[in-house]
């Protein structure tokens, strides 16, 4: 069976979306090479595989989940979610930076909660601006072929400009602590932005029914509530990056595909589809007597 094609628009930019591979090759006119299947963090693969010219590109650059909790400022975040609500609890703490590094406080108290990173089967470090984002608008935006020929022509140093890329991908700034059932549901959600054939039941075996379940239309609401409150700092994190890989470069590259575009389109979606099962979700509640009550911000 052929391959469905749709398009949609971001500014002077048309993609073209394939329910199976995502993003064409098709951009603004413009031929660039598509990525083919890989880990979310490997970047560049294409270009690395026909040319042999540099080793594997990781958007992580080494960073490790226990570095959520290196922030300088000593604000420390964490955004909770109990099954069934619709709505998340943001959560933060003042105290210096030092006291929240070391094996997680037990038990898990108001009082003792922040003094260190929650418990690893109740939370996860999470990057506001999904790193699946990130590699897109690298992959589709001419970054990649950019740097294969800088690389070739050795006009750069690829390790510091690496480094310098990474550093600010994984920049406090766009890392806090997320309940993880939560964070698994956004993951879906960024991946039904670009391929709406997506199933977004967590858990979900390949070629399971797509149904969204009363779960799932709980959790479709705590995902946008969660992207709505945090979207203060991710938009500004997003524009960031794009300076970041467009200044990496040698000359004045410009990317034809933004990451403050793409992740602009992945908030419109995480909204929509929290519309589209808002009664679902409501009815949903009602029916189990649970309440809906909006749990507001939490300062201990």
């Amino acid at each position: 069976m052929g391959r469905v094609f749709k398009t949609f628009s971001l500014g002077l930019l048309t993609f073209w979306v394939s329910s199976s591979n995502g993003l064409t090759t098709n951009i603004r006119g413009r031929a660039v090479t598509p990525p083919v299947a890989s880990g979310t963090d490997d970047v560049c693969k294409v270009q690395r595989d026909n040319t042999q010219g540099f080793p594997k590109l990781d958007l992580r650059g080494g960073f490790k989940k226990t570095q959520c909790n290196e922030i300088p400022t000593g604000n420390f975040e964490w955004y909770d979610y109990d099954e069934g609500q619709l709505t998340v609890t943001e959560k933060l703490q003042r105290k210096p930076a030092s006291q929240f590094i070391g094996a997680p406080q037990s038990p898990m108290t108001a009082e003792n909660l922040f003094l260190d990173p929650p418990t690893s089967d109740k939370a996860t470090c999470d990057h506001l601006v999904e790193l699946n984002i990130v590699k897109r608008a690298m992959e589709y935006g001419g970054f990649c072929d950019e740097l294969a020929t800088a690389v070739k022509t050795k006009s750069v140093d690829l390790t510091q400009l690496w480094t310098t890329i990474t550093k600010k991908i994984n920049n406090y700034k766009n890392l806090v602590y997320a309940e993880i059932t939560l964070e698994d549901q956004k993951t879906l959600v960024v991946k039904y932005n670009f391929d709406d054939e997506q199933n977004l039941n967590v858990g979900a075996a390949a070629g399971s029914d797509k149904t969204v379940s009363d779960k799932t239309a709980k959790r479709l609401q705590a995902v946008n509530d969660y992207l709505t409150k945090t979207q203060g700092k991710s938009k500004p994190a997003a524009t960031s990056f794009d300076e970041a890989i467009e200044n990496a470069l040698p000359g004045k590259f410009v990317s034809t595909v933004k990451v403050a575009d793409l992740w602009n389109n992945a908030l419109t979606t995480a909204d929509s589809l929290a519309a589209k099962y808002k009664h679902q979700a409501g009815s949903s509640l009602s029916a189990s007597g649970n309440g809906s009550t909006p749990v507001s911000a939490m300062i201990l």
